[in-house]
């Protein structure tokens, strides 16, 4: 009877051309539907989403990293037009202060972020799958993501913790 019954759900779902996006829909909390979840619906925004111009100086960065709320470790960079133009996390903070220590020489933390900011960083966009996001986060062993609208504005972050809560790292 299970078989006949799976079967028969088979059939009627070819028949009305039942989608994986529809399952999703109408299954949120399912592997399935945790699969197609967007970047946009995982990703911290707002004030949860630490951005800063790329000629404010390196001390300006830190605070904009240990102040924005759960603390992400990380801040996008923009242009005067809000686009992306660079990344840097607390992992780069710590190798230049490690640098810094053996030269005795602090003056990076007053100078322009963008000299030393990820130039090109590796971003998504809001609209992508969150299955992508994390693909892109394993295969360059990197913890946080920028995220980007259609005119490559710096409009959120994705965390690999925001991943890990919406269960879609295993």
């Amino acid at each position: 009877m299970l078989a006949l019954g799976d079967a028969l759900a088979m059939a009627v779902l070819r028949q009305r051309n039942f989608s994986k996006e529809e399952f999703a829909l109408f299954h949120p909390a399912g592997a399935l539907g945790r699969q197609l979840l967007k970047v946009s619906e995982v990703m911290r925004s707002g004030e949860q989403n630490p951005v800063l111009n790329q000629n404010e100086p390196v001390v300006r960065a830190m605070s904009i990293m240990t102040n924005t709320p759960g603390r992400p470790g990380a801040v996008s960079l923009v242009d005067d037009e809000g686009r992306l133009a660079g990344f840097y996390t607390d992992g780069d903070l710590r190798r230049k202060i490690e640098a810094a220590t053996a030269e005795g020489d602090f003056s990076f933390l007053q100078r322009p972020i963008s000299q030393i900011m990820t130039v090109n960083p590796k971003s998504i966009r809001y609209d992508k799958l969150a299955g992508e996001a994390l693909r892109i986060l394993r295969e360059n062993k990197i913890d946080q993501i920028p995220v980007t609208d259609e005119d490559a504005r710096a409009i959120g972050l994705l965390d690999v913790q925001d991943l890990l809560t919406v269960r879609i790292v295993n």
